[in-house]
Order: C-alpha cells, then structure tokens, then sequence
C-alpha cells in the first residue's frame, strides 16, 4: 500500500483519501485476521494474519467488483 497507492497522493494532491484508505485497509485487515482466528480455533497466529493481508492485497488488486463482493460478504 506505501509504495503502490500513498505515492499518487503526492501527484493527485489528495492524501486524506489515501490515508482514509488506509486507515480502512487496517480496520478490514484486522476483522478478515478476526475471522481467520475463529476458523483456526481461537489461535491467533502469524498464518492469521498472513492470510488475512494476502486476502485484502487481492481484493484491491482486482478491484471494484471484488471490493464489492468482500463487503456483501
């Protein structure tokens, strides 16, 4: 995200958006790790979060349909 996403802020002007991007790509992670320690037993672990940040890279990198899957789901 640092590398890919925050570098336009610097050419669009507009870093709210990208840090209100963010901010919601931490809040998603973490439920989508939430999510991954319920179906491993209640163990968090670093596969946990692993997963859940591979989940949410995917998403953004194929976009608008899948973010809109994700959040149906």
């Amino acid at each position: 995200y640092l590398f890919r996403y925050l570098p336009w802020a610097m050419e669009d002007g507009d870093l709210t958006s990208k840090l209100n991007m963010g901010r919601l790509s931490c809040l998603i992670i973490r439920d989508l790790t939430l999510k991954n320690v319920i179906e491993n037993g209640g163990v968090l672990n670093q596969a946990c979060i692993i997963r859940a940040v591979n989940t949410w890279s995917k998403v953004l990198e194929y976009a608008d349909d899948n973010l809109i899957y994700l959040f149906e789901a």
